[in-house]
């Protein structure tokens, strides 16, 4: 289970790195070799940004489905 307070402080402890390295780029405080590195962990960060947010949204509705399905049962008068 991901909670939203992890994904939440992983968002934006993921935008600072990002802007940390956009920066250091802009400014050329590394070689040019380094570039297509930094851009590769820059793409780790952001997709793992989307997976997080599709995991957290999918639990999200399992956990609506699951409490729809218990509301059902109750109207019936099973499931006490």
């Amino acid at each position: 289970m991901v909670s939203r307070k992890a994904v939440t402080v992983y968002n934006y402890v993921s935008l600072g790195i990002m802007a940390v390295l956009l920066v250091v780029m802009w400014q050329q405080m590394v070689p040019a070799q380094w570039y297509w590195h930094l851009f590769a962990v820059a793409l780790v960060l952001f997709l793992s940004r989307i997976a997080l947010r599709l995991i957290l949204e999918r639990q999200g509705r399992l956990g609506r489905e699951v409490g729809n399905r218990g509301d059902e049962q109750r109207r019936r008068g099973g499931g006490q």
